[in-house]
């Protein structure tokens, strides 16, 4: 299965830009897929792989010397972005929504803030 490669005519549809600097897309194929695709697809869920997009229909030949990839998925984040992306997790945890997570977000930060004021020496 890891091997398997799914290719069906399709077309991006919606682009989000995501919280971490990521996009997600939103694809509609363009025909019917088959029991096996469909299977490829699900088997593919939560798992890293790599998007390839043309106009026209991919080639072997396309698939020759593509760059070399890398994937780390605490090295593409910041430190910044990996604590705020924890305290987003915290918020909702505690039953927070999306629409009133800044307000939580910078509530936390000066809480944040001051514990790390009070362990500063007096004399700076």
């Amino acid at each position: 299965m890891d091997k398997e490669i799914f290719q069906v005519p399709a077309e991006i549809n919606k682009l989000t830009t995501m919280i971490n600097g990521s996009i997600r897309l939103q694809i509609d194929t363009q025909e019917n897929i088959t029991a096996d695709h469909l299977r490829v697809l699900l088997d593919s869920m939560n798992k890293v792989g790599w998007f390839n997009f043309a106009i026209r229909e991919i080639e072997a030949a396309d698939m020759i010397d593509l760059p070399k990839i890398s994937v780390s998925k605490t090295d593409s984040k910041t430190s910044s972005q990996r604590l705020r992306n924890t305290i987003y997790v915290l918020h909702i945890q505690k039953g927070g929504s999306k629409d009133n997570f800044e307000v939580f977000y910078n509530s936390y930060m000066e809480k944040m803030i001051d514990f790390v004021k009070s362990k500063l020496e007096k004399n700076l």
